[in-house]
């Protein structure tokens, strides 16, 4: 009987539509961030997050006299004993996790990763954890309209609450510490956070000293930058998404997988 080869056959016929095909490639492009486990814990998470932060901001702008009455204090003694010189020494530092800033740090170590990795995983984890802080304080901010202090030395357009420089603070430079140091020693690693906190602490007491951010502001963008970070970076650990030199993470063997004897 004559025997077909199978190198002339058609290949079968893709009956996906066009638009599954397309998701199909984005997930395994942007893997695990748009796998559907992954994709609904961040986004319930980030509900969450607005939430609280939606509820806080009623409580400081509505119904805590205590909160309002500590703020005016604490811009008053800042407006009276303010130096200029270290205004521009703060707003310098303030301006690190500034909107413009953030992407073009952003871009230059998704480059470098790029470089150095061939993967875009350090890239993909950046812009989750910034554009997922974005979302959250950004709806906030459309929910709970909050005027600037009189004391403020610079023009902004958006509510007050919360501080979108102090989430960004936090979650930039987090970030930057667990990438830095996630194989070094624990004494490194605490170092590494130890550093990142007074960063964004920093960042968050400029705001607050160029009169830019009511003390609550910057408290609650503080909390929910390390929020988003805890939620971030624990999918980054379960996942196990690492960079290698030499190409992506390794797949795991299938646990029904017969093994082979040598």
């Amino acid at each position: 009987m004559p025997t077909h080869s199978s190198a002339g056959a058609r290949p079968e016929p893709d009956d996906r539509s066009a638009v599954t095909r397309l998701w199909d490639r984005l997930a395994a492009a942007w893997w695990p961030w748009l796998e559907p486990d992954v994709l609904a814990r961040l986004l319930r998470r980030a509900a969450a997050l607005t939430a609280v932060g939606t509820v806080a901001g009623v409580w400081v702008v509505v119904a805590a006299g205590t909160a309002l009455d500590l703020d005016d204090r604490a811009i008053s003694a800042v407006a009276e004993g303010r130096d200029d010189t270290l205004v521009q020494v703060l707003d310098g530092a303030g301006r690190v996790a500034g909107f413009a800033s953030v992407l073009v740090l952003g871009a230059l170590a998704t480059l470098v990763s790029r470089l150095r990795t061939g993967t875009w995983r350090m890239g993909q984890l950046l812009v989750v954890a910034v554009c997922g802080a974005l979302a959250i304080i950004g709806t906030v901010k459309l929910v709970i309209p909050r005027d600037r202090p009189d004391a403020a030395l610079f023009e902004a357009f958006s509510s007050a609450f919360p501080s979108g420089h102090a989430a960004r603070a936090v979650v930039v430079f987090g970030l930057a510490s667990w990438i830095v140091t996630r194989r070094r020693s624990l004494p490194a690693r605490r170092i590494a956070w130890f550093a990142a906190a007074a960063g964004a602490l920093v960042v968050a007491g400029s705001r607050v000293y160029s009169g830019m951010h009511w003390p609550t502001d910057v408290l609650v963008g503080l909390a929910v930058g390390a929020g988003w970070l805890s939620v971030v970076l624990a999918v980054a650990d379960e996942k196990q998404v690492v960079v290698r030199r030499h190409g992506p993470a390794p797949t795991l063997p299938r646990a029904d997988a017969t093994p082979t004897r040598g």
